[in-house]
């Protein structure tokens, strides 16, 4: 660029900034400002004008009905214990009569259908708030039937996880138990007291259940109320063994056991027996793996069945009495029990049981490295099957017996084993191909001199 091109462009600027950008004079800033101050200017002034909107918008909030924030269900006040007159009662309350008692029923039931309804469509907050109204109007009822509909809906707010209203309902089955404690007739505090333990069960709530049960049971030996007390302690011990509460369970029963030798309850339960009760004992102990607790138990509940001619179940218990025994590694007694139980289970024509007793001596002798007594408990094991047309048995136990064979290098008598419950299994149509596969490997094995598979290696 030569100079004159350069003045004429210098020439150009200056007249933009003395024009403006279309050619009208460009406006001139006071003396001494600046654009920064101009700008510093406009923010301020668009400041002091949105003040004054704000002003006007807070004006205006402030005449407005103010909305509250919505409270959380946790902090919301339980609507079972609300005192608020419902127009389907008479006012001002009173005990309502025969007939008004037989319309609330019908309209509780209408009201019951309808929650169902909500519920089954999705609508379950609907369903809970009319639900509540039910319990409430129950009230007019008496206790006892607002506790069991307490109960009824309380089931069915756990299983929809509404846990708020459980919350609820615990609340008020609270409310009533504080109440019914005050009660000075036993018979309607035991039934109420019952009732509410009950609802507590349905809300699964175990804790809360045992906090009226253990009260009653205290109350009912206080009064000398025998039957109640081994009521309320089947109730207890159930509820432990319920919440795996191996120890508490024991003891629970253990104390029923003494109150139901000292005395027998009438009329007869047969839940209420020294059998009924030694068996939850035995299996209790087994479960907790207590076996040489659960060895005298079911000693006793055998001598027990015994003096009173119930042979049935016998033949179980034994075979129970020798798993124990093994357990503790106690083996010539296990051995003993199973013979037992064997014996009486074939006494009985019990052939399953039979069977299973024959099968754990057998195991019992091979993990004991005795394949010759093992082998004579199989063959006896076979007549059983023969006995009950136990053809799926007798083909496994061919298979254990040419398993030992195989073992033993008694190689013919491994394979008359294996060929015999191949034919069993041609007649099940099952396992076919195992016992071809065991046959074939012993027939390869001796033409190729190898060792045979399954049995030791020659030193």
């Amino acid at each position: 660029m030569n100079s004159v091109d350069g003045l004429e462009g210098e020439r150009w600027r200056m007249q933009r900034r003395t024009t403006g950008a279309r050619g009208q004079p460009a406006q001139r800033w006071p003396k001494g400002w600046h654009w920064p101050s101009r700008l510093v200017f406009s923010l301020t002034l668009g400041i002091v004008l949105g003040t004054g909107s704000l002003s006007t918008t807070l004006a205006a909030d402030r005449n407005a009905k103010p909305q509250p924030a919505p409270t959380p269900a946790i902090f919301l006040p339980n609507p079972l214990l609300q005192e608020t007159p419902d127009p389907l009662l008479p006012q001002p309350p009173r005990p309502l009569n025969p007939a008004e008692r037989s319309q609330l029923l019908t309209t509780l039931a209408v009201m019951d259908a309808q929650a169902n309804a909500l519920l089954t469509a999705g609508n379950a907050p609907a369903a809970f708030e009319l639900w509540n109204r039910v319990l409430r109007l129950h009230r007019a009822l008496g206790p006892l039937e607002e506790v069991q509909a307490l109960g009824r809906i309380g089931g069915i707010a756990w299983r929809e996880t509404e846990t708020t209203q459980v919350r609820w309902i615990a609340e008020r089955l609270q409310a009533i138990q504080a109440q019914a404690m005050l009660s000075p007739n036993f018979s309607q505090k035991v039934a109420l007291l019952e009732a509410i333990g009950q609802a507590y069960l349905q809300i699964r709530d175990q804790k809360l259940a045992l906090g009226v049960y253990n009260p009653l049971l205290a109350e009912s030996r206080q009064q000398r109320n025998v039957a109640q007390e081994q009521a309320t302690l089947l109730t207890i011990a159930r509820l432990y063994l319920n919440w795996l509460d191996y120890a508490n369970a024991a003891k629970a029963y253990q104390e029923l056991l003494a109150s139901v030798r000292s005395h027998p309850p009438t009329p007869s339960n047969p839940e209420l027996t020294p059998i009924a009760i030694l068996q939850q004992l035995a299996y209790i102990y087994q479960q907790d793996r207590q076996f040489q607790a659960a060895i005298p138990v079911l000693q006793e509940l055998i001598a027990t069945a015994q003096s009173q001619q119930q042979l049935a179940p016998i033949p179980g218990w034994l075979v129970e009495l020798a798993d124990s025994h093994q357990a503790l590694a106690q083996l010539e007694a296990a051995a003993l029990r199973y013979q037992d139980a064997y014996t009486r289970a074939i006494a009985q024509q019990q052939f399953a049981r039979a069977s299973d007793a024959l099968n754990k001596l057998a195991l019992l002798y091979q993990s004991q490295n005795q394949p010759d007594a093992a082998l004579q408990v199989y063959q006896v094991l076979l007549d059983v099957g023969q006995r009950s047309y136990d053809y799926y048995g007798m083909m496994n136990t061919y298979d254990q017996i040419g398993q030992i064979q195989l073992y033993l290098r008694a190689y013919p008598q491994a394979i008359g084993a294996f060929q015999q419950g191949l034919a069993l299994a041609q007649q099940l149509k099952f396992r076919e191909a195992y016992f071809n596969q065991k046959i074939q490997a012993i027939h390869s094995a001796q033409s190729q001199g190898q060792p045979l598979p399954g049995s030791p290696s020659h030193p």
